[in-house]
């Protein structure tokens, strides 16, 4: 049997004239102010519990492997990715290699051809020196007999300017 409102004032007329006015009220504040069949009890919470918990853990391991297969995914992604950085910088490094490669023939080349101009300029220049030095020692020979010819004959007039004198 359900207790409903009309129950409940039916109860309470019957308790104050069988126990008084104060004691019938006392009695209806001890009473749950709603029908039996919403009363919660420990069993029915323990139940609840129970499901509750079974429901928990269940979404628990769906998300754990859920978790899991997008940490796997996000694995092979990254494996992936970190796959495609290598063979890009092996690529480019290589690239790099191959340039650095080609400007140090470049400058050897140039090395080399420095090189050889400095031979035909050295060349050049002893030529030119050592036609200096002919030059210079013919000039050399000139002046020193022209300067010989010169004290002979300035000899020869303080000779004269002597034995006139």
């Amino acid at each position: 049997m359900q207790v409903d409102e009309q129950a409940r004032n039916v109860l309470r007329t019957a308790a104050r004239q069988a126990l008084g006015d104060e004691a019938a009220e006392i009695l209806m504040a001890s009473l749950p102010p709603y029908p039996s069949g919403e009363l919660v009890t420990v069993d029915h919470l323990s139940t609840e519990l129970r499901v509750f918990r079974a429901e928990l853990r269940q979404e628990m391991s769906e998300l754990r492997e859920q978790l899991r297969g997008e940490m796997s995914e996000l694995r092979e992604e990254l494996r992936g990715e970190m796959s495609e950085l290598r063979e890009e910088l092996r690529g480019e490094m290589s690239e790099l290699r191959d340039e650095l490669r080609g400007e140090m023939s470049e400058l050897r080349d140039e090395v080399t051809s420095l090189r050889s101009e400095m031979g035909v300029f050295q060349a050049r220049v002893c030529a030119e020196i050592s036609g200096l030095r002919s030059e210079i020692h013919a000039m050399l020979r000139t002046q020193t007999l022209a300067l010989i010819g010169l004290i002979a004959a300035l000899q020869g007039a303080f000779a004269a300017v002597i034995a006139l004198g």
